[in-house]
């Protein structure tokens, strides 16, 4: 029997739409195609970036790709309104990663649930990532889950993103992952990613 999982898209998930929009385009405003233009130049550092990675053995190059979404995702967190602060914690609220670091926070305690307050934390959380410049270790985290994959679906050797391409990656990163998925991702087998 096959599990079918109806995903649900809210107007928070779009969150994530303007870390795709800054990775690619170096903007987090959504990109203006047009009927007269499908197609959009990818940032020159995202093709910088590319052309750096060509040349590295394996090593470096994760060195490289943790690099640049630390870049990113600092970035990411200056250019963000506070409202998006909000929609990005509702989106790590609702997400299956949220659940996840609260199971690996059961197995840290042990015996001791009672230690376990969701709430609290999650507003410490939601604290932390309004009063400071930075995100929080969780929200850093999530954004590298539902990242992690990102870069193979992006164009190598294109310097534009297509219209439909375009779609297609805030089709895929914009919903939240199944359970299964988020597992996989984790435990990095990413054959049964798909």
């Amino acid at each position: 029997m096959e599990n079918t999982t109806e995903i649900i898209v809210e107007d928070y998930h779009f969150v994530l739409q303007k870390f795709i929009n800054l990775t690619l385009f170096g903007k987090v405003t959504k990109p203006n195609f047009s009927k007269n233009n499908d197609e959009i130049e990818i940032q020159k550092s995202l093709l910088d970036f590319y052309d750096l990675l060509k040349n590295q053995t394996t090593e470096k190059n994760n060195e490289i790709i943790n690099s640049y979404y630390k870049t990113t995702i600092a970035s990411y967190r200056k250019k963000i309104k506070d409202e998006d602060l909000v929609d990005l914690m509702n989106r790590y609220g609702f997400s299956n990663i949220r659940i996840l670091n609260n199971i690996f926070r059961l197995f840290d305690t042990k015996d001791n649930l009672k230690e376990i307050d969701t709430k609290k934390q999650d507003n410490e959380i939601l604290e932390e990532l309004i009063c400071t410049k930075e995100f929080p270790d969780e929200m850093k985290n999530y954004l590298h889950v539902q990242f992690f994959d990102f870069l193979k679906f992006i164009p190598y050797e294109s310097k534009v993103v297509t219209k439909e391409h375009y779609l297609f990656l805030v089709d895929r990163y914009v919903r939240q992952y199944d359970y299964n998925k988020v597992l996989n991702i984790v435990y990095q087998n990413f054959d049964e990613i798909d």
